[in-house]
């Protein structure tokens, strides 16, 4: 599915309604995206396509009120609720910017880190974004990214997308289309920083667990997220139906004894370096 079929102002709402039980799971991403990039003490940070304000307010956190956060996003909606999730956790040190993430408008050498947890695999250039993200950094400097496995072991999404394609009879992504699961190979990924010029580029891989509380809470929560939800919401009401009633099958394999909907969801985690003699 191309990405101007995703509309992310649609999903505001559902991301600030299901953002407990998302970062949840999603925390231990931010946490180590944080460790990889050994931000200095008063170190300037960008965060790309911060969306509700992850993981620029776990960096927040992590800094102390100390050193610059700067998160951007393209979604004003997204922006204004990040803002809240700010004030309500006692912050006030991250400065949220509407700004495409292909146009970054800022001085090369800015920041010590930059971040970009699941945004890089929607951008349409990667390599021009990368090349960009790498000039903004100083010597030494790091950028970090998490992306989706492929989707055989993310669950979370699979379970749904799947029939959600289907329904809307939309084709699969054609190879470097920007979608979910993108940049699942991680030696493409790699190799995707090394030609854009960072040193010492390497991967981790994460096992991120999410979970619902019943079959009937995941397909809610996927209602309110996703990003075509326009889309299906033009289908005829006994096919809408079917939809979801076949995605809450689907959920059902990955039901417990309790009924708690467990996903668990391989997550890539990449990091590279700006060269300290690259001035």
């Amino acid at each position: 599915m191309s990405e101007p079929s995703r509309n992310w102002e649609t999903t505001v709402e559902g991301w600030i309604r299901w953002a407990t039980v998302l970062e949840q799971g999603m925390r231990v991403i931010s946490d180590r995206l944080i460790a990889l990039c050994c931000i200095p003490p008063a170190g300037r940070v960008l965060d790309i396509a911060t969306g509700i304000g992850e993981p620029a307010l776990a960096v927040a956190q992590y800094m102390g009120g100390g050193g610059r956060i700067i998160a951007i996003d393209r979604s004003p909606q997204m922006l204004r609720a990040a803002h809240r999730r700010m004030g309500a956790l006692g912050l006030s040190n991250v400065t949220f910017l509407q700004m495409d993430a292909e146009r970054l408008g800022f001085l090369p050498l800015t920041f010590h880190a930059v971040f970009c947890r699941f945004g890089l695999m929607f951008l349409h250039d990667v390599r021009g974004a990368l090349e960009m993200i790498r000039s903004l950094l100083v010597p030494g400097g790091r950028f970090a990214a998490a992306v989706w496995g492929p989707p055989e072991h993310v669950p979370l999404l699979a379970v749904a997308l799947g029939p959600v394609h289907e329904a809307l009879r939309m084709p699969a992504p054609t190879l470097g289309e920007p979608g979910p699961f993108r940049l699942a190979d991680a030696p493409l990924l790699l190799q995707a920083l090394r030609e854009a010029g960072f040193a010492l580029p390497r991967v981790e891989h994460l096992q991120v667990e999410i979970i619902f509380s019943s079959v009937a809470e995941y397909v809610e929560a996927i209602r309110a997220l996703l990003p075509e939800r326009q889309h299906v919401e033009r289908l005829p009401a006994e096919r809408q139906t079917l939809l979801w009633e076949e995605i809450a099958q689907r959920a059902r394999a990955y039901q417990d004894e309790r009924g708690f909907v467990r996903f668990s969801n391989e997550v890539i985690c990449v990091v590279g370096v700006r060269d300290p003699g690259d001035a």
